[in-house]
């Protein structure tokens, strides 16, 4: 919020920390806050700490507050009493405009205010102002008129998200419910710059950001961290959370493994979490739109014990039918139902502790994947067409898509069952600031689906002639049980040399199970079906279900770090820092069945170890123009642990190493406009090494190769986000994220030989040449000046969110969000992609101080834009390892209204 302010070197400057909420009473002056204490510290930031404690909007020229420290306030206090301490000394005085918003001055310069608050507007007017502030007619109205101070957690501790150098896009909870964000699917399309990879069901998404995409296998570690609430979540089936109570979602770009450890190699994602709240208040939603779409939430939270225990609960219920029929049968295709619970509880049994508690739990379940088979179009000189080439044809040139003829019971789609829990401890003492942290996931996620995507499968021969067609489900379970800690030490923000330590355990369990399953039904009796390539197989007659491959693999992960960070402000303006983390790593991996060659037990009867230790730095340098600008440059290192090939057959295959990148980064972060405007900006430079690639296995009868380091990506790139309050009530939300991450001249495409000779025209002018590879110089391909695939170069997002007086108590406001991302490529050789995709939302409704009711669309201009499987060129049949295109297709348009009444 922004009211005019004297005059400073003929610049009008101003602060206002303006958190949107209401005590709702006369009294507020005579209430007492929330928070245990407030600690002695620069004004600026005591304030804004008392404004989020309180609920009450703050107004004071930033002029009056600089130069002062405020007392430290102890617990318990009144608004009224807090502000006498804090101000003591520092010649400001406070008035209470009304029962929510206060007034701080130099005196005498305020002589009186007088406001209106109508329909959640609150106007402020300025009545016998002093001869140096402007006239009543010049006066800006209080709510919307400068934008909304955003808190992030990123580094540990609360900062404001424009004096923190580093690339963030933070979504508030207001953002994420305006927007109608649901899932991680919803978080990409306001962030320019994190791309999700994997088809069109949440359970199998892998972030990437900055172009640094995952290319590796099921049960492999993303390139990205994702955390709730600080806890790192493992199993990637479980990333995207019903996003039903979160108080913010903050994305954070660039490598930060020396602050997050865990694969935060090319960024993280943290999910934070509502914390109790210090009055009662609650929230009853509910959802419903075409294609069966329904969901209803529910959350109450407040104090329990009056300054003492505060406690919030949330449960969810989420279901949508699939939205595309089988044209034959009825059954859907795609779809969810989500069921959903939360708990969280805050302890304070004094000034100087915090103890905090969250559970969470999720039983998930998603329908049949939406996948089609097309038909290959570029072909050799004989005619046989054998791969694809160009743009993936449109999700309408492949329906009606079918399901499956046969299902066996195995096959019963994808889910998850998340189980969390997480303590915090928090001791605020004279010399030092001590957070301790453990949290445990127990996720349990499982995919089936029809693998070759065709209804009755593939031929398959019969010993003594003739074939049988026999449809493959081939699927996944992961069952995971991880355990983390941390315990962190670090100094009072309120000094010039802060510094933290701190050390972290974690470790995990994890059980990969894996089934390639066949219905048994068309199988002739008292025949035997010839397994594919002389594999041994274990197919029943008819009436049973048969397995084709199985596999179990067993792993477990242990690690160890050690970190720390010094920061100083060398001078008012300019801030060194350096961060560090050693890591020490161990896994074992035990094949117990392997589901590539039953009967092969590569890693040995007792499995194999891997142990890796690495140390990741960051340094970085800000300087503060003003107030309102600064500058910074980082150099961070990014590492993501190394891990095993559960597909090997050959027992040095088995392993893989980490892989590194070191990114180099410079940026601004503006506030302009008396605080009306955001302008952030960033360019980056990725030197990513030591790549995690899929290549063929010595073992030439191994169809599902294995993962080796080799090669390098280099990328350029940088993003632009804005976030402007055009008008009164009127939000503008901007941005831009290039990237070009291209191959060097030492990386190479292992498999792609006998496709070059083969079909000249998917090689282009890439050169065969000798390569090195795990069995000496081999012939490749060169990549060199390729772009690694599933990356966008472009993304642009584009937001706009109103709200305006309607009635005495009621607004009405309108959302569209639209995000671009251009064409990605589906392999290494660039001459298959996937065309640009367009996304864009809009909510549209009437609010009051309780009552809100929406009418929303997804995706409005019902874009089917596919997402490519398997590379988007083959998934290999079984029967004879040949291949068919594949690609997953996408949702289209759903439409509906929500309501809720919040107290």
């Amino acid at each position: 919020m922004t009211i005019n302010s004297r005059s400073n070197n003929g610049r009008s400057k101003l602060l206002a920390c303006c958190v949107l909420m209401s005590l709702g009473a006369a009294n507020a002056q005579n209430a007492a806050i929330s928070s245990s204490y407030i600690e002695a510290q620069p004004l600026r930031q005591a304030l804004s700490e008392f404004a989020k404690q309180t609920g009450l909007q703050l107004i004071y020229a930033s002029d009056d507050a600089e130069g002062h420290i405020a007392r430290q306030v102890a617990n318990g206090l009144t608004p009224a009493e807090a502000l006498e301490q804090m101000l003591d000394g520092t010649g400001l005085a406070y008035e209470f405009v009304n029962n929510r918003t206060v007034r701080i001055y130099s005196p005498p310069a305020f002589q009186k205010i007088s406001t209106t608050d109508r329909a959640g507007f609150t106007r402020v007017a300025a009545e016998n102002f002093s001869s140096d502030v402007p006239s009543q007619s010049s006066a800006t109205e209080a709510k919307g008129a400068t934008l909304e101070e955003i808190i992030v957690t990123s580094r540990k501790t609360e900062e404001n998200l424009q004096e923190v150098p580093l690339a963030i896009t933070a979504l508030s909870s207001a953002a994420l419910e305006n927007a109608g964000v649901r899932s991680i699917a919803g978080v990409v399309a306001l962030t320019p710059g994190l791309s999700v990879n994997g088809d069109s069901q949440e359970r199998g998404m892998q972030p990437s950001i900055r172009g640094l995409s995952f290319a590796g296998g099921a049960g492999q570690e993303g390139n990205v961290a994702v955390m709730l609430d600080g806890i790192y979540i493992a199993n990637a089936g479980a990333m995207s959370l019903g996003l039903m109570d979160f108080e913010r979602v903050e994305i954070v770009k660039g490598p930060q493994s020396a602050l997050y450890g865990h694969n935060a190699f090319a960024g993280a994602i943290n999910y934070v979490s509502k914390a109790p709240p210090d009055k009662l208040e609650g929230k009853v939603e509910v959802r419903a739109g075409d294609y069966d779409t329904f969901s209803s939430t529910a959350s109450v939270g407040g104090p329990l014990v009056e300054g003492l225990l505060a406690a919030r609960v949330a449960v969810g219920y989420d279901e949508a039918g699939g939205f595309f029929k089988d044209p034959v049968n009825g059954k859907e295709l795609g779809g969810h139902e989500k069921k959903n619970a939360s708990f969280s509880a805050r302890l304070t049994p004094n000034d100087w502790s915090t103890y905090d508690l969250g559970l969470y739990y999720g039983d998930d379940i998603f329908g049949r994947r939406m996948r089609a088979n097309f038909d290959y179009n570029c072909a050799p000189e004989d005619g046989e067409f054998t791969y694809y080439c160009g743009e993936l044809p449109s999700t309408e040139s492949v329906l009606p898509l079918v399901a499956p003829n046969y299902e066996p019971s195995d096959a019963a789609g994808n889910g998850r069952e998340v189980k969390h829990a997480r303590l915090k401890a928090t001791y605020d003492l004279d010399a030092v600031k001590v957070d301790v942290i453990f949290g445990m996931f127990d996720v349990k996620s499982f995919n089936y689906s029809e693998y070759h995507g065709v209804r009755d499968g593939v031929p398959f021969g019969l010993v003594g002639g003739g074939t049988v067609n026999l449809p493959g489900f081939f699927g996944n379970k992961f069952n995971n049980k991880d355990y983390s800690g941390e315990i962190r030490v670090s100094s009072h923000e309120n000094q010039p040399l802060r510094w933290a330590t701190g050390v972290y355990f974690y470790d995990k369990d994890q059980e990969v199970l894996t089934n390639i399953a066949y219905d048994s039904d068309p199988i002739p009796a008292g025949r035997e079906v010839i397994c594919p390539g002389g594999y041994a197989c274990n197919w029943l007659t008819p009436g049973g279900r048969t397995d084709g491959f199985g596999g179990r693999t067993l792993g477990t992960t242990t690690q160890t770090s050690v970190f720390g960070s010094l920061a100083y402000d060398v001078t008012d303006a300019l801030t060194v820092s350096a961060e560090a983390r050693y890591t020490y790593e161990e896994k074992t991996s035990n094949v117990i069945t392997n589901a590539i060659r039953p009967g092969d037990d590569a890693d040995g009867p007792d499995g194999q170890e891997g142990d890796w230790d690495f140390v990741n730095p960051r340094f970085t340098a800000n300087y503060k123009l003003t107030d309102d600008h600064m500058l910074y440059a980082s150099a961070a290192k990014g590492t993501k642990a190394g891990g095993f090939n559960s597909s090997a057959t050959l027992a040095d295959e088995i392993t893989y190493g980490p892989e590194n990148n070191w990114t180099y980064e410079i940026g601004a972060k503006n506030t302009l406009l008396d605080g009306r405007m955001r302008l952030n900006v960033a360019a980056f430079y990725v030197d990513w090494t030591e790549l995690q690639i899929d290549v063929d296995s010595k073992d030439l009868t191994n169809p599902g190769g294995v993962t080796q380091n080799f090669g390098s990506v280099t990328a350029m790139g940088g993003e632009i986000e804005v976030a402007a309050q055009l008008f009164q009530g009127v939000l503008l939300n901007a941005g831009v994220a290039y990237t070009n991450p291209e191959f060097n001249d030492d990386a190479y495409d292992y498999g792609g030989v006998d496709l070059c000779l083969l079909l000249p025209a998917t090689c282009g002018t890439r050169v065969i040449t000798d390569a090195p590879s795990p069995i000496g110089p081999v012939s490749a391909v060169r990549l060199d000046g390729l772009i690694r695939p599933q990356v966008s170069e472009w993304q642009y997002t584009l937001g706009l969110d109103v709200r305006q007086p309607l009635l005495d108590t009621w607004d009405w406001f309108a959302n569209v969000n639209y995000k671009y991302e251009s064409k990605q490529f589906t392999e290494v050789n660039n001459e298959t992609w996937v065309p640009a995709r367009h996304n864009v939302g809009l909510q549209l409704g009437v609010e009051n101080d309780h009552l809100r009711v929406t009418f929303w669309a997804q995706n409005l201009t019902d874009d089917l834009t596919p997402y490519s499987t398997g590379g988007g060129q083959g998934l290999t049949r079984w029967n004879d390892f040949s291949s068919v295109p594949a690609m997953d297709v996408s949702s289209g348009r759903r439409v509906g209204a929500t309501v809720n009444y919040s107290f």
